[in-house]
């Protein structure tokens, strides 16, 4: 109907060398996506084969407690994603944002996850589970730990895949889901759900470190933009946070 009723004409053409370059450079991502949604998950699986479904309740609690700390990066990350893609890949600009998003994310995770840590035993309370989910409490104290790695992570997948370099992403993510899985192998059976935070913990440990080294040294970051903040960024950051917590309130 449009093509008739505009004075233009349409011709459709299929490029097959373009239909194949983007499926070969989809499925890259692809993998990259579901490596990571494994190693989320490869954890409880195998808590359920080894330990039963009570074992795995109790676990379960602990995980999406800690877990809901990652919508905070999330949230830095999604703005940026769309910033990066209007940038110049080889310019100074992406690597300067890119760095100011890895430390607004990892300072905002820290600072959520620190009365989070310290105000955990709350699961355990007659107001929630009860003190049959006292082990839920230990959980999410071990997977903070690792939980503040993920940012560089999760920041880095979109930094490569943006410009251009998908397959470090997923080779990153295939070898932190084969290290997540030997490590629930031997801990779970040893350490019981205890293995499986600490599995899962030195997984987001490995993934977080893997980016930090390529920053570093493939991509050139000097390190102190990874971790330090300026008066301006401090000032930024501020902000954010007085934005999010106002925004909490009143939907509260």
């Amino acid at each position: 109907m449009m093509i008739r009723k505009i004075d233009i004409q349409f011709k459709f053409l299929f490029d097959l060398r373009i239909i194949l370059e983007e499926i070969s450079y989809g499925i890259i991502v692809y993998f990259g996506a579901l490596f990571i949604y494994l190693n989320y998950r490869m954890d409880q699986w195998l808590i359920k084969f080894y330990l039963g479904d009570t074992e795995l309740g109790i676990y379960a609690v602990g995980v999406a407690l800690a877990e809901m700390i990652l919508l905070v990066p999330m949230s830095v990350i999604n703005p940026l994603r769309a910033r990066l893609y209007n940038l110049d890949i080889n310019g100074s600009e992406y690597k300067r944002l890119t760095a100011k998003t890895i430390k607004f994310s990892l300072y905002i995770t820290l600072i959520i996850s620190v009365p989070i840590y310290f105000g955990s035993g709350i699961i355990s309370s007659e107001f929630l589970y009860g003190a049959k989910y006292q082990d839920s409490v230990e959980i999410v104290k071990i997977l903070l730990l690792g939980i503040l790695f993920l940012t560089f992570g999760k920041v880095g997948s979109h930094y490569f895949v943006i410009k251009g370099k998908p397959w470090i992403h997923m080779a990153t993510a295939f070898l932190v889901l084969s290290v997540n899985i030997i490590l629930n192998i031997y801990l779970i059976p040893r350490l019981g759900i205890n293995g499986a935070a600490w599995a899962s913990t030195a997984s987001y440990s490995i993934f977080g470190l893997s980016y930090i080294l390529m920053y570093v040294f493939k991509e050139k970051f000097p390190l102190n933009s990874l971790f330090i903040l300026s008066r301006k960024e401090m000032s930024d950051l501020y902000r954010q946070l007085s934005q999010k917590l106002t925004s909490l309130i009143k939907k509260g």
